[in-house]
């Protein structure tokens, strides 16, 4: 699984600089409002973005196919997405943190803040994740917006 794991972050180093500058945007956005919280959901729904993308360059290299000819099962391989969006998440939490803490100066509240951030990103990645493995990327980005936008309205 660690395998499959460091996979995905090789695949995703096409993707940092555009990440990085998503980040960044957000990140002034952040800061000129003085809200820390905006910049921690922004987070939260970033880090399961990059395994759903991590499960895009999958399907298009083809790669489960190629992968079931190894030693390699399909629960690592469900596992090793999660992994990722738990790592996501973590290290989202950890940026999120540090900025609210420049912005508030209050560790306490940034720390549950970002605990709050973390598992909402975990539940909407355990959420969205099974949908994009039983109907691929490209029905599941529909479904996922769906499952967003119905609470959303609601």
């Amino acid at each position: 699984m660690k395998g499959l794991f460091l996979k995905d972050i090789i695949n995703l180093k096409q993707q940092v600089k555009v990440y990085v500058f998503i980040i960044g945007i957000w990140l002034v956005v952040s800061l000129v409002n003085n809200n820390e919280a905006f910049f921690g959901g922004v987070m939260s729904i970033f880090a399961v973005l990059v395994p759903i993308t991590a499960v895009a360059y999958d399907d298009k290299a083809k790669w489960d196919r190629y992968a079931l000819t190894m030693p390699v099962s399909k629960t690592d391989m469900v596992l090793s997405k999660y992994l990722l969006a738990f790592f996501c998440s973590v290290a989202g939490a950890l940026l999120s943190s540090l900025i609210g803490v420049i912005i508030t100066k209050d560790l306490a509240g940034t720390l549950a803040s970002s605990v709050t951030f973390i598992s909402l990103g975990m539940i909407f990645a355990s959420v969205v994740l099974p949908i994009i493995f039983k109907f691929g990327v490209e029905k599941g980005r529909v479904i996922m917006l769906g499952v967003v936008l119905i609470p959303t309205i609601l």
